[in-house]
């Protein structure tokens, strides 16, 4: 937490002290009191989330108008619109040191491809791709622990090795005849 929510969270402790005192003086019972710890747990609870939430790991650039961000809630966002720059064995995804920190992928509406080797190994069961998406390219989400998948009919083609040693994955729904597989997508 930065000083600034340091002090918001300080003042507003004081309140609740100070509000659970008066009601507990005039209380006949605990109740009273139980029932402000729990408002000040909860409070506590709500703001620590929405500060993991808030606060940001990592961030970078991944296409020429593609920015990628991790925060403290571990949500990895792909933002912006157009083609993932693509990576490679040599050349890994910027976020890839972060994979222990991943719990979800979000790709936002606009991002139109999801380039070689952006996920690859990465430790997550599932992915919403946008209808913005038309191509995954090779080996993205090889290795992964993805357990399903939808693929719209908005993908025109999938690359090779996309799903390449994928051995959880065990739905994959296809809502079009027209996407174009390359050979060993799975």
């Amino acid at each position: 937490m930065n000083t600034k929510t340091h002090c918001i969270y300080a003042v507003c402790m004081i309140f609740v002290a100070v509000a659970i005192n008066m009601f507990g003086v005039f209380a006949s019972s605990n109740t009273g009191i139980e029932t402000g710890f729990q408002a000040v747990n909860l409070f506590q609870a709500e703001l620590t989330k929405k500060t993991a939430a808030e606060s940001v790991i990592a961030t970078g650039e991944c296409g020429e108008n593609l920015t990628w961000t991790l925060d403290g809630s571990g949500t990895l966002t792909i933002d912006g619109t157009g083609d993932m720059e693509d990576y490679s064995i040599s050349k890994r995804a910027p976020w890839e040191v972060y994979y222990n920190s991943i719990n979800t992928i979000v790709i936002n509406e606009g991002v139109t491809t999801i380039g070689s080797y952006a996920f690859y190994s990465a430790d997550i069961p599932e992915i919403e791709i946008p209808d913005s998406v038309n191509t995954i390219k090779i080996f993205a989400f090889a290795y992964s622990d993805l357990q399903q998948i939808t693929i719209h009919k908005n993908i025109a083609k999938i690359a090779q090795g996309c799903f390449f040693y994928c051995q959880n994955l065990s739905k994959v729904y296809l809502e079009s005849e027209e996407t174009e597989f390359d050979f060993q997508v799975f």
